[in-house]
């Protein structure tokens, strides 16, 4: 992600943090359009995400480490980081009731 204070000039000469830019102004876009229909919005950090979905599961993260690796050997491609990501946000919302917890 860039890195706040990067200058537009910064962004700008750097593949990746256009890129992270892009990310940023997608995940904004979306959690605005959400919360202007009334839905509730949590952004949880991607480093979070596994620690926040097992918690909610009531599992350790190992358990749900064994299980996104056993979901990679059975599903496989595409099954990348964008993949093991939503499912672990769809186990986080589905076991909190719809309601992840805050960070």
């Amino acid at each position: 992600m860039a890195e706040v204070g990067t200058s537009l000039e910064a962004t700008r000469a750097s593949h990746a943090l256009i890129h992270a830019a892009e990310g940023e102004h997608f995940r904004t876009a979306v959690a605005s359009a959400a919360a202007r229909v009334g839905q509730r919005v949590v952004r949880i950090a991607a480093k979070a995400l596994p620690v926040q979905a097992a918690a909610a599961a009531g599992e350790s993260a190992d358990v749900v480490a064994a299980l996104l690796k056993a979901a990679d050997r059975g599903l496989g491609p595409p099954w990348g980081a964008d993949q093991k990501s939503a499912a672990l946000l769809a186990w986080l919302v589905l076991r909190s009731g719809g309601r992840p917890a805050l960070p």
